[in-house]
């Protein structure tokens, strides 16, 4: 592309957002030097990448999915187990219920709704606690990518680097329109998975 072409273009998406920055501080004396000002802002380069998209995609997301996936099938063989040892244990209740005075059959209700009860709790600090690992590790990851994309943008000697968001939660953040050749998604992604590929994966479990 003509290098005067490559210019509007940049001016058209990002020239209104600079000469609000400008008008912001001193009128005059962007008015006395305009010229200069829009030289220092002037954006040559630009890259464009989809991080949602780097991030689903990155081999090691797979990997902390299936670790979590199984975590949650131990879990749930766990808890199967305690849930039916309580079904049995309310029937025993339920078949002693004439044998016991009301008191002692009080005392035995109140345990069993009291464990029941530390039971329920288990399970929602489990879930809670595999859901916040999973987070945790897609922030480590996220930090991993904005490393990458940081060192690819000095290398390329980019000025700026947009995200194109298409995932199912869209930000403001959205381009609609560029060169591929301005689009570094797959590089970072590359990039990501060769340094991720020997990444050790451990959930540390919350009790």
């Amino acid at each position: 592309m003509h290098p005067f072409t490559r210019n509007w273009c940049a001016r058209l998406i990002f020239g209104p957002l600079l000469l609000l920055a400008l008008a912001a501080g001193n009128p005059a004396a962007a008015q006395d030097s305009g010229a200069g000002r829009a030289d220092q802002h002037n954006i040559q380069r630009v890259g464009v990448l989809d991080l949602d998209f780097v991030l689903r995609n990155a081999q090691v997301t797979g990997k902390i999915r299936e670790l979590l996936n199984g975590k949650r099938e131990e879990f749930n063989q766990e808890f199967a187990v305690i849930e039916q040892e309580l079904r049995n244990r309310e029937k025993e209740l339920q078949e002693k219920r004439s044998l016991l005075s009301n008191q002692a059959y009080n005392d035995e209700l109140r345990k069993f709704q009291e464990r029941v009860a530390s039971v329920q709790q288990d399970v929602q600090a489990k879930r809670q606690s595999l859901d916040r690992a999973f987070q945790d590790a897609q922030d480590r990851l996220r930090g991993r990518a904005i490393e990458i994309i940081t060192g690819l943008a000095s290398e390329r000697r980019l000025d700026l680097v947009l995200n194109r968001d298409t995932g199912p939660q869209q930000n403001r953040n959205v381009v609609l329109i560029f060169r591929q050749e301005l689009n570094i998604t797959e590089e970072v992604l590359k990039r990501l998975d060769a340094q991720t590929q020997n990444a050790r994966l451990v959930i540390n479990e919350e009790k």
